[in-house]
């Protein structure tokens, strides 16, 4: 029973909790690079259409984007276009466009 007592996990437990914080402190730095990244290309790309709120204006607001489309239906929106919004396959680098969907995903 004594060896029933370690097995039982609570003390692993309490070490595994302490572990979970830490993952996502090193997610905020990401994020916050996203957004240092992102903000200057929306500024020179979306800015005119959509607003510097996200509010929209020409182009629908982004403000919730996140809440109505992935992370990869963004990227295909920002690359090809769609309706009256250009396409910027040739205008931004993939990792630009990546950047960019990740930034507006988190806009719930």
């Amino acid at each position: 029973m004594a060896t029933s007592e370690p097995g039982s996990g609570s003390g692993s437990s309490g070490f595994a909790a302490p572990a979970k914080p830490s993952e996502p402190a090193m997610a905020e730095p990401a994020a916050a690079d996203v957004s240092a990244q992102a903000q200057p290309l929306y500024k020179d790309n979306c800015l005119a259409c959509h607003g510097d709120q996200l509010q929209g204006s020409v182009g629908p607001s982004l403000s919730k984007v996140g809440g109505r489309k992935s992370k990869a239906q963004l990227v295909e929106q920002i690359r090809e276009g769609s309706g009256d919004m250009p396409g910027f396959k040739e205008t931004l680098s993939e990792e630009e466009v990546e950047t960019l969907a990740a930034w507006l995903t988190v806009k719930k």
